[in-house]
């Protein structure tokens, strides 16, 4: 029996195909695949604006940088990757970790209601909004406290490119600014890569400014503001828009594999086809994961709280429910390439155990 990666992408000829293409045409830089890759994004999920970026997490700091000031909060939920706070760490914003709902993994609206009736420090302000593939009524209930206090909401969307809600709004779309990730583990990979959504023109522009050494300074000579290189190339964007092309098949063999699963067991997947990965709470997390490895496959536990890790502990936390999820939650086998009888020997193991 083959081993059964946690995760593992596909690689059809064809994405190989585009990307031999586009180095023989002697454009790497950002160009016209670039520019390509964006336009599809902003048709698959009906923005106005997408900026690629290198990585998820450079979207996300871009983000930060282009809406928000320094030392202003920016609200994360306590269980979640830390690339957001780690962004908002290094443009010297001030974190505030809020706990998540048991039933969303979704920050709690009601807990940040009530911490930013008590905020201290600077009045801004940004909500950052992580949920894992669930795009529901917590984020409405978010965006409702945002536009009562008039800040922003950026909404990382990381994992959930090919989402809509029940209201037919895409992933990203709620939040003034969406963030999507191509790496590995991601629907659509292109090894590293990222990208912003908005359709607030004046936060488009800014974020092009960021990525490119502080703005159209190959035209005009002239650097408008502090930034970087931040900028995705042609050869990602070969890759990815070979996927992109084909987004409908990948979703469609997403919800085939999380079908397989539901047969089985109970997977927590919030009523959608997420695009995330397979996730299965369990009492017994520990035990499956140790003998799923007995049998040549790997599941893992991702995230501790942020809480919990060094730069962010902090005195007496309140965070009972990203502590017990975080014990609670195993990321199985989620590659698009799983077999039925694959799926039905890890789930015959995850059921010998409970």
């Amino acid at each position: 029996m083959r081993f059964i990666p946690q995760y593992e992408p596909i690689i059809e000829k064809d994405y190989a195909d585009c990307v031999h293409d586009q180095i023989m045409s002697g454009w790497l830089g950002p160009g016209q695949a670039v520019s390509a890759f964006e336009n599809k994004i902003c048709e698959i999920t009906g923005t106005k604006y997408a900026i690629a970026t290198t990585s998820g997490t450079t979207a996300l700091y871009v983000s930060i940088l282009a809406t928000t000031k320094k030392d202003e909060h920016i609200y994360f939920p306590d269980y979640t990757f830390i690339a957001g706070a780690n962004a908002a760490r290094i443009c010297d914003r001030r974190v505030e970790l809020i706990d998540i709902k048991e039933n969303t993994l979704c920050m709690d609206p009601e807990i940040l209601s009530d911490n930013l009736k008590h905020r201290r420090g600077c009045p801004g302000g940004v909500i950052f909004v992580n949920h894992n593939g669930y795009v529901d009524s917590d984020r409405y209930d978010i965006k409702e406290i945002c536009i009562g206090y008039g800040i922003t909401m950026i909404e990382d969307s990381s994992q959930s490119l090919g989402i809509w809600d029940c209201s037919g709004l895409h992933a990203g779309r709620l939040g003034d600014v969406g963030i999507f990730s191509f790496s590995v583990p991601k629907l659509v990979t292109t090894g590293q890569g990222g990208c912003i959504i908005t359709d607030n023109e004046n936060i488009a522009i800014e974020c092009r400014r960021l990525i490119d050494q502080g703005g159209e300074w190959r035209k005009t000579k002239v650097h408008e503001c502090v930034g970087g290189n931040f900028k995705f190339n042609d050869i990602l964007a070969s890759y990815g828009l070979a996927q992109l092309e084909r987004i409908d098949d990948l979703l469609q063999r997403r919800e085939q594999i999380f079908d397989w699963y539901r047969e089985h067991i109970s997977i927590v997947d919030f009523g959608y086809e997420s695009t995330w990965m397979v996730l299965y709470r369990t009492k017994k997390a520990k035990e499956i994961i140790d003998k799923l490895k007995e049998n040549n496959i790997q599941a893992t536990q991702f995230y501790n709280p942020i809480h919990k890790n060094p730069p962010y502990i902090v005195e007496d936390p309140i965070f009972p429910c990203a502590t017990k999820v975080s014990k609670e939650i195993v990321y199985l086998p989620s590659s698009l390439n799983l077999t039925k009888e694959e799926i039905n020997l890890i789930c015959d193991i995850i059921k010998s155990i409970e």
